[in-house]
């Protein structure tokens, strides 16, 4: 299940951020100056990568893979998201549900919601 970290660093003059971690999952969420939600990033297991739903308000919703960096002398470990085209291979749903049983009743009904405008499977 998904617990909130209460100390996630804001950005001066951005709105503000929640984020939620179970180990396996994660989810963001963006907010505006007037608490009005703009976006939010799942990020869930497919196989052995990780992938990410991402939805802002001004575009819509979008699936990436996470690239989590290389390895090597010169490597990077920050993960990015991978711009190629890409369809989920799971039930982002279904790992969206099994994770966020005790998020906020609103919340967890407006991604659910985005899901279905989408048909996510």
């Amino acid at each position: 299940m998904l617990s909130e970290y209460t100390r996630v660093r804001q950005e001066p003059g951005a709105g503000s951020r929640r984020w939620w971690t179970d180990g396996e999952t994660e989810l963001i969420a963006w907010y505006d100056a007037d608490n009005t939600l703009t976006g939010y990033q799942f990020i869930y297991p497919e196989g052995d990568r990780q992938c990410a739903a991402t939805w802002r308000s001004a575009s819509g919703l979008h699936f990436a893979r996470l690239d989590a960096g290389s390895s090597g002398p010169y490597h990077s470990l920050t993960p990015i998201l991978d711009q190629r085209p890409y369809t989920p291979g799971v039930s982002i749903r279904h790992a969206f549900l099994r994770s966020a049983e005790n998020l906020d009743p609103e919340l967890r009904g407006f991604i659910l919601k985005t899901f279905a405008q989408h048909r996510v499977p």
